[in-house]
């Protein structure tokens, strides 16, 4: 937790891997134990990038998880982050997939369902925005996004962002731009009372970014002038040494940007 805090993930790698040995020398099984530390082993591979690491661990060690289990669960939500992280979206695809279709997600506590339909947003964005060679297997409707995650809506200062930069981006990539400008008001009040710059610098940095594409009219060369200086100071602070939670930042900012980049127009809007 102290080099955790201190966002010094090679270290904590390090003593989780100390640990392991250490409960792996046992005369009996320490699946418990196991389990924790590879979670947090795994954790240091996602702020690390270290996706062939991650994606090892996760597959050699899978049998320490009972299938099912809420702790098998929780490293397959790392398994799915990683894959974001190192923009290997198609395995991010297929792990979401296969989550939401386990017959055993909907007995989990109500934190691991709303996680894995957040989830399940973002991978329906990368389908908008064609990062994923993958089909679907049923239909995803964002206007009923909100009424699935009615625990995780009202957590002002943690998930209710990646919530509510789904809601804006899904309404940019269907050029739904009318109400994109309506939801802006609310993002912007949202943004000033919630994200504070020192607790989630990125965050902050990035629904700044957001407000600025319906100022600038949606048209991709006003909002590369409008933030450039945000997207300088995004890239100043990368997310291995960004002190928030893993999870706030399901995409890395900057691979999100560039998605929303590519598919606004040369003309202006309105």
């Amino acid at each position: 937790m102290v080099y955790s805090s201190a966002n010094d993930y090679r270290t904590m790698a390090e003593l989780c891997e100390q640990a392991l040995v250490f409960f792996g020398q046992k005369p009996f099984e320490s699946h418990l134990p196991q389990q924790a530390f590879y979670y947090q082993l795994v954790v240091s591979c996602v702020q690390l990038r270290d996706f062939g690491r991650g994606q090892a661990i996760i597959r050699q060690h899978h049998a320490v998880y009972e299938d099912g289990s809420f702790n098998w669960f929780k490293i397959q939500e790392l398994y799915f982050l990683l894959a974001l992280h190192t923009q290997h979206y198609d395995d991010a695809f297929d792990t979401c997939e296969k989550i939401i279709q386990h017959p055993r997600l909907e007995q989990q506590p109500a934190q691991i369902v709303e996680m894995w339909k957040i989830y399940e947003a973002y991978t329906h964005l990368l389908v908008r925005a064609r990062r994923v060679d993958r089909l679907p297997s049923k239909k995803f409707k964002p206007a009923r996004f909100l009424n699935e995650i009615p625990v995780f809506s009202k957590d002002k200062r943690g998930m209710n962002i990646p919530i509510l930069v789904a809601q804006l981006l899904f309404d940019i990539l269907d050029k739904k731009f009318d109400i994109c400008i309506e939801r802006v008001e609310a993002l912007e009040k949202y943004a000033s009372r919630y994200v504070k710059k020192d607790e989630n610098f990125r965050s902050n940095c990035f629904l700044k970014m957001l407000l600025q594409i319906p100022e600038a009219g949606f048209h991709r060369q006003a909002v590369a002038r409008k933030t450039e200086r945000l997207l300088a100071q995004l890239r100043e602070v990368p997310v291995e040494i960004a002190n928030q939670p893993h999870e706030i930042e399901i995409i890395p900012y900057e691979d999100l940007w560039e998605m929303i980049f590519q598919s606004l127009p040369e003309r202006r809007f309105g």
